[in-house]
């Protein structure tokens, strides 16, 4: 029983961080460039209408990624819009996982062909991604040359800052904001959908940041808030439509702030559960086997309470004294 209780306490031990590798819709200039040629994966793959485009395919992306990664990534999801693709990675490292989602989707884009059959694309099985992610970056290809591409954002707050906005509408400037518009709210539906499909596959960290990127997209659009309602009341002044946007990315630094707290949180319970497990580890080398197993584990329990709650506050607790204790309990359970 004990032990089954460690094994379940360190699955759930690491706080991970979160970074986005993203591509939006390249400029005139950039169109028969890298970043034209990754664009033309993304619309041949994952599609550009406004529904959420080819779940399948964006599922099969976000697979890739993970089993491409080399350990550096252990969560990762696929926002696909009309507009742009992000690429939401969580591992040990920001920098390391960020690094290996840019090599993964190098390899899928260059594996893909500078046209490709989009028809084909958009009907393919997400098996072909993953051997395309497998193979690697073709012979003779320079994966270099795509780098210019993709944006990186390698940091937990700079990532979930980055996806609040876009959820917001708030990521192009105040010129392109509109909060009334039904066609850039439906962005909302597309985070929501990856959203789920991370809980589906047990993406936590991922989850949160869309969860709060969601929130906040909701916030900036509630006619509500004060300034959403000033907007509304005169939406051709664009001093009001300034001070909304400002009041969207606002709302997005909250979310960003956020999701570093949840981070921080779940690294504090990390902490917790890891020296709670090394606890009872040492306590289960110490019970005796037979009737008085259950006693003597009664009483480790016990000696456990106090330093566990001390934990969870975030006090510093002393091991050695904690093991101290422990031989005491066990050794006063078999009298």
């Amino acid at each position: 029983m004990m032990r089954a209780l460690v094994v379940a306490l360190c699955a759930g031990a690491g706080a991970l961080e979160l970074a986005v590798v993203s591509l939006a819709v390249p400029k005139a200039s950039e169109r028969y460039g890298a970043a034209g040629r990754a664009w033309r994966w993304k619309s041949a793959v994952l599609g550009d209408d406004m529904a959420f485009p080819r779940p399948r395919n964006a599922r099969a992306v976000a697979e890739a990624v993970v089993a491409g990664g080399g350990g550096a990534v252990a969560e990762a999801a696929a926002l696909a819009t009309c507009a742009r693709l992000d690429v939401v990675v969580a591992g040990a490292d920001g920098e390391a996982a960020a690094a290996a989602a840019r090599a993964c989707l190098a390899a899928l884009v260059l594996r893909h062909g500078p046209g490709g059959d989009a028809r084909r694309a958009l009907d393919r099985a997400g098996g072909e991604i993953a051997a395309a992610a497998a193979a690697g970056v073709p012979a003779g290809a320079d994966a270099g040359d795509l780098d210019g591409a993709f944006a990186t954002r390698a940091t937990t707050r700079a990532a979930a800052e980055h996806l609040a906005r876009v959820a917001a509408g708030a990521d192009d400037g105040p010129g392109a904001f509109d909060p009334f518009s039904s066609r850039r709210a439906h962005v909302l539906k597309q985070v929501k959908a990856c959203a789920e499909h991370c809980a589906t596959d047990g993406a936590a960290a991922v989850r949160g940041a869309l969860d709060r990127a969601l929130t906040c997209g909701k916030r900036a659009r509630d006619r509500r808030r004060p300034a959403v309602a000033a907007l509304a009341a005169a939406r051709g002044d664009e001093g009001r439509r300034v001070a909304c946007y400002g009041a969207a990315r606002a709302h997005a630094r909250d979310a960003g702030a956020a999701v570093v707290a949840d981070a921080a949180a779940r690294g504090a319970a990390a902490d917790v559960a890891a020296a709670r497990a090394r606890l009872l580890a040492y306590a289960d080398g110490l019970l005796p086997a037979g009737p008085a197993r259950r006693a003597a584990a009664a009483a480790v329990n016990g000696a456990l309470h106090g330093p566990t709650l001390a934990l969870r506050r975030g006090d510093a607790v002393d091991e050695a004294a904690v093991r101290a204790a422990i031989d005491r309990a066990v050794a006063d359970a078999a009298r």
